[in-house]
C-alpha cells in the first residue's frame, strides 16, 4: 500500500495537475479567440466585397461583330435610295421606250391612210374627211397599248393640180410640234408626200416613278414623225 500511495503522489499527481493546467490554458484560449472573432466581426463585415453591380464587359469578339453590324446597316441606308433610283429609272425608260415602238407604229398606220387620201378628201376642210381619218387609224394602233393620241399633225405638200401645201392638225398638246424640217420637195418625191406627226402624254404613256426625285413627266409629250409619198396625184 504505501507502493501505491507513492506511485499515485509521484505519477498520477502530476498528470492530473498538468491536464487541469492544459485545461485552463484551452479554455482561457478559447475565451480570448472567441473574442477575438466577436471583435473583428463588424470588420469583417465592413471589409467584405461588394457586389459588382456595372454591366460586365464583353469579349473583344462580340465587340469585333457588333461593329461590323452598324457599318452594314450604315451602308444598307446609304445604297438603298440609289438602288430604289436606279430600279425606279430602268422601270421608267425601258416602258417609255416601249411606249416610243407604239407611237412610230401608230405614226406610221397615220400616214399610210393619209397617202392613200383621194385628193378631194385631202382637200377638203372638214377634219372628218382627212384628219380624222387619220386620227382613227393612229388610235386604233395606240389603244392596243392602253395610250392615246393628245394631238395628231398632218402636213401634205401634193403635186397634183387643185392642191396646195396645207397643214391640219387636231386635239392640243403642249410642247406637240411638227418637225421644222419642211417636207421633200417634187424634186425628190414627184408626186409630193405627207407627213403625221403623233404626240403622246408621256406621263400616260410610262409609269411617273421618278417624280420623286426630280424627274416628272407631267407635261412632256413623246412625239413620233413618219413621211411618206402621196400616192393618188394623176
Amino acid at each position: 500500500m504505501p507502493d501505491a500511495r507513492m506511485f499515485d503522489r509521484r505519477i498520477v499527481v502530476p498528470i492530473r495537475i498538468s491536464i487541469a493546467m492544459f485545461a485552463q490554458i484551452f479554455a482561457q484560449q478559447r475565451r480570448q479567440g472567441g473574442r477575438q472573432v466577436l471583435m473583428s466581426l463588424p470588420e469583417r463585415i465592413r471589409k467584405r466585397p461588394q457586389m459588382d453591380t456595372s454591366r460586365p464587359k464583353r469579349p473583344a469578339s462580340f465587340r469585333r461583330r457588333s461593329s461590323r453590324r452598324g457599318v452594314v446597316t450604315l451602308e444598307l441606308i446609304v445604297v438603298t435610295p440609289i438602288i430604289a433610283i436606279m430600279l425606279s429609272a430602268a422601270v421608267e425608260f425601258g416602258v417609255l421606250l416601249a411606249g416610243l415602238e407604239h407611237v412610230s407604229a401608230s405614226a406610221r398606220a397615220g400616214a399610210k391612210v393619209a397617202s392613200e387620201l383621194s385628193t378631194a378628201n385631202l382637200a377638203s376642210a372638214a377634219p372628218a374627211d382627212n384628219i380624222n381619218m387619220v386620227q382613227a387609224a393612229i388610235d386604233n394602233v395606240l389603244g392596243s397599248a392602253g395610250m392615246a393620241s393628245c394631238m395628231v399633225i398632218l402636213d401634205h405638200n401634193p403635186n397634183c393640180s387643185g392642191l396646195v401645201a396645207a397643214t391640219k392638225s387636231t386635239g392640243a398638246c403642249a410642247g406637240c410640234a411638227a418637225p421644222a424640217a419642211a417636207l421633200p420637195g417634187t424634186g425628190v418625191i414627184p408626186g409630193g408626200s405627207v407627213r403625221v406627226t403623233v404626240c403622246v402624254d408621256a406621263a400616260t404613256a410610262a409609269p411617273n416613278l421618278l417624280s420623286t426625285f426630280g424627274y416628272d413627266l407631267t407635261g412632256r409629250v413623246i412625239s413620233e414623225s413618219i413621211t411618206l409619198p402621196y400616192e393618188n396625184c394623176p
